[in-house]
């Protein structure tokens, strides 16, 4: 057993591990995410259409629906033009990303990620990216409208805990994420990063490394691991700190370690002489405007394998903050879920022919049938005639 200083707590061991970092620049505030000019893709504009208000451009009211949704007439035109406009009309107005959450949720309307994408440096920039989608295969459709889906599934207890974590005033926090194999760890690291912290995409550095088992012990090649992405002279923990140091100058950083098979006298001199470096030395300046977020994720044990923080020093800066374990989907999340209207038709259009009859009760009998998240999800791909493998590569993390 060996004890990490400051909070870190007991590790306990095994012998070979998969080490995986991805470092990604995101916003600097919520309020620079709500800012992002976005215009509508084809599927968003296909959903909006389904309301009655916007069913046909004659029973567009910009005043009634400016009323609604409390944003400007001229807000309401730039979406609303976008609804009804010619093919040749490629100069769609853009507007912020909190203007169209809002226009969305007035209108009851779940706004999924498929239903937008950021406007570009030139209209002809702005309409390719608009029809990215488009040009995809319908296969690679399916996959992404029901990876929209799975998102919205369960997990609420650790995104809840994550979302208030992040709202404090700490400016480098890491995270625990454990549970049973298969539970989807790296699919809630998806789940946070990309839902619930404000990304841009324009400016995302991401970088994943394998360390093979031979390499497992041996903690120089992590070192040189690190200073060949952080681009340090000297593969030493000092240079690696100032390198990442110098990131968060620039921008917010987020690291992602795997830690359910590295040797304990790695992960141990990881952290003492590399992680809490960092995150002692970024929470000293309250003033760093950027911040410093790090998942520590293991893939397969059920218990903690780090200490976790009591009740006198959970405040303490250099703890890691534990989500709670990953557990299996209940029944009634699973009913809920598929109750919901907008997944509900999803689902219900991806349901093959030869397979019962869609319903919510149908999923939960699915989920009974099943015993870990992933092997639920890939229940649902197969009866989609999807893979889970095709929806999984698309995650970055």
């Amino acid at each position: 057993m060996y004890i990490i200083h400051e909070g870190f707590g007991k590790i306990c061991g095994s012998s070979a591990f998969l080490f995986g970092v991805g470092i990604l620049a995101v916003s600097e505030s919520e309020k620079r995410k709500n800012g992002k000019r976005c215009i509508l893709t084809q599927d968003g504009i296909d959903e909006l259409k389904k309301h009655d208000r916007l069913k046909s451009k004659e029973k567009i009211n910009k005043t009634i629906l400016a009323d609604i949704t409390k944003l400007s007439a001229e807000t309401i035109k730039k979406i609303t033009d976008q609804l009804y406009r010619k093919e040749a009309e490629v100069e769609a107005e853009a507007v912020n990303l909190g203007s169209l959450e809002s226009f969305f949720e007035k209108l009851d309307i779940k706004l999924k990620e498929i239903y937008y994408c950021e406007a570009k440096s030139s209209p002809k920039k702005t309409k390719i990216a608009a029809k990215s989608l488009s040009k995809m295969s319908d296969y690679q459709l399916q996959c992404q409208r029901l990876k929209t889906t799975f998102e919205e599934l369960n997990y609420e207890a650790q995104r809840d805990s994550f979302k208030n974590e992040i709202k404090q005033p700490k400016r480098a926090v890491f995270f625990l994420i454990h549970g049973k194999k298969n539970y989807g760890q790296k699919w809630l690291v998806h789940l946070l990063v990309y839902k619930h912290l404000p990304l841009p995409t324009p400016n995302v550095l991401k970088h994943i490394w394998k360390i093979e088992r031979k390499d497992a012990r041996n903690i120089d090649k992590i070192w040189r691991t690190l200073a060949e992405f952080f681009q340090a002279k000297d593969p030493v923990p000092s240079n690696l700190v100032d390198a990442l140091y110098q990131k968060l100058q620039i921008s917010d950083v987020i690291l992602v370690l795997y830690i359910e098979y590295i040797d304990d006298s790695c992960l141990e001199d990881f952290i003492n002489n590399f992680l809490r470096v960092v995150v002692e030395r970024v929470n000293a300046e309250p003033n760093n405007k950027n911040r410093l977020v790090f998942f520590l994720v293991d893939l397969q044990k059920d218990e903690a394998r780090l200490e976790l923080p009591t009740e006198t020093n959970q405040n303490n800066y250099y703890s890691p903050i534990p989500l709670e374990r990953i557990e299996y989907f209940q029944s009634d999340d699973i009913k809920n879920w598929a109750s919901i209207r907008c997944n509900e038709e999803v689902i219900s259009k991806l349901w093959k022919d030869n397979n019962p009859g869609f319903s919510p009760q149908e999923m939960v009998e699915i989920g009974s049938s099943n015993s870990t998240n992933i092997s639920f999800f890939e229940d649902i791909c197969k009866r989609c005639d999807l893979t889970w493998q095709d929806i999984e590569k698309t995650l970055a993390l």
